[in-house]
């Protein structure tokens, strides 16, 4: 069953499988997440406890390659894949601490602006309801919320413009109003 599902989800997108282009892939994808999270959630593992057992279970598979001497690495070959991870994550690294600066210096208020407002929402809401329950309302939405779109797309598009242009309202009398007073004090 597994092979026949990562045959039939080659060439999908991210997208394509979170609105249900192909159902069954999906579906298995989606069962599968949450019947771990289920079982996480029943056992009343909390992320670090979680993190810690799949630590433990590398470090055992370790221990049983290096008994069984199945597993060789030199010297090199750490040097080697970590020469490769440094290449690979410093252009990544690099854009992502220069998305933090502009965040943080407000370059882009729009942007800066929805960070801080989704911030408090999901502080808001981990206040209110366990982080486990959170992450499941969080998955079901990244699974209905592309499928809901297709299929309402001119409608949300609409609202969409409708409250883009509020926020934008609003964020422009925040900007003159800093603006303004940054004019004050100089």
């Amino acid at each position: 069953m597994a092979f026949c599902i990562i045959s039939e989800s080659r060439g999908m997108s991210l997208w394509d499988m979170l609105a249900w282009h192909r159902p069954k892939v999906t579906g298995v994808l989606l069962g599968t997440v949450l019947s771990v999270l289920t079982f996480f959630c029943l056992m009343k593992y909390t992320m670090v406890t979680f993190l810690c057992r799949i630590l433990q279970l590398v470090l055992l598979a370790g221990v049983l390659l290096g008994f069984t001497n199945r597993w060789h690495l030199t010297s090199d070959d750490i040097h080697e894949a970590v020469n490769r991870l440094v290449d690979c994550a410093t252009p990544r690294l690099v854009t992502a601490l220069e998305s933090m600066h502009q965040l943080v210096t407000w370059r882009d208020y729009r942007r800066s602006g929805l960070v801080t407002l989704v911030s408090f929402v999901v502080a808001l809401l981990g206040n209110l309801v366990s982080d486990a329950a959170l992450l499941t309302f969080f998955l079901v939405l990244a699974f209905t919320v592309p499928a809901v779109y297709e299929k309402k797309k001119d409608l949300i598009d609409k609202w969409i413009s409708a409250a883009t242009a509020q926020v934008e309202k609003y964020m422009g009398k925040i900007k003159t109003k800093v603006e303004e007073a940054t004019k004050k004090k100089e």
